[in-house]
């Protein structure tokens, strides 16, 4: 997908979900097309309960129609169950740069502090500028063959 097509993808979004991801815990940050907050943020447990808490948070906004868009900053692999469970759910997942990240963290607040809700909602607004990439997320037997190939590599 180049530039522009992301860009322009992003613009049909209503809501811009920024994901900072941990291994336990992570942390939401909901914001609209101009950046501003939708809601204070939601910490949520990485396991299937975390996740439906976090849908039944967005769920609630008003008029979304499916448009939002998900972006996390990929952190080892604690982000694939949840972006797994987005896709099975049919909601668009989107990785961003951690090195794009830690570049415009001085851009809110003039600072390098880092801070859950702070991440979030960098994430979620460079989703909503189109800086971001499109993850590859195995599914059946494709997802197969990548374990296969993984444990073979390891022997």
């Amino acid at each position: 997908m180049s530039r522009e097509e992301k860009i322009r993808f992003a613009r049909r979004q209503g809501v811009f979900i920024g994901i900072d991801v941990a291994k336990r815990k992570h942390f939401a940050q909901f914001i609209d097309k101009e950046g501003s907050n939708l809601d204070k943020g939601l910490s949520f447990s990485n396991n299937r309960e975390g996740f439906r808490e976090l849908e039944r948070r967005f769920s609630a906004f008003p008029n979304l129609d499916h448009n939002i868009l998900f972006g996390f900053e990929p952190c080892g692999d604690y982000w694939k169950p949840l972006a797994y469970y987005l896709k099975e759910k049919g909601y668009p997942v989107v990785l961003v740069n951690p090195y794009h990240l830690k570049r415009t963290k001085e851009v809110i607040d003039n600072s390098q502090n880092k801070t859950d809700p702070k991440d979030a909602y960098l994430i979620a607004d460079l989703c909503k500028q189109g800086k971001y990439f499109s993850p590859i997320l195995p599914e059946g037997v494709y997802a197969e063959l990548r374990e296969a190939s993984f444990l073979l590599s390891e022997s």
